[in-house]
């Protein structure tokens, strides 16, 4: 994908905070043995919530309030 260097940095760090270890550069390239403590230093420096991807929760949740404004019409 051609990202610009901060959209690859906030989807590199989702990859980790989801563990999807080998789509991360950088967790590709960590050790398996370190790889849980590298994802805990991602969510304490930048939080646990994802910066890039969308959470499945909310998609479902919009999906359920348009088709409920549909019906309502």
């Amino acid at each position: 994908m051609m990202l610009c260097a901060e959209c690859a940095s906030k989807l590199d760090r989702d990859m980790i905070r989801l563990r999807e270890w080998d789509r991360s550069v950088t967790a590709w390239t960590t050790p398996k043995d370190k790889r849980e403590s590298l994802r805990d230093a991602v969510v304490k420096q930048y939080g646990r919530p994802l910066e890039l991807i969308a959470d499945e929760g909310d998609a479902t949740q919009t999906t359920r309030k348009r088709r409920k404004k549909r019906r309502n019409r």
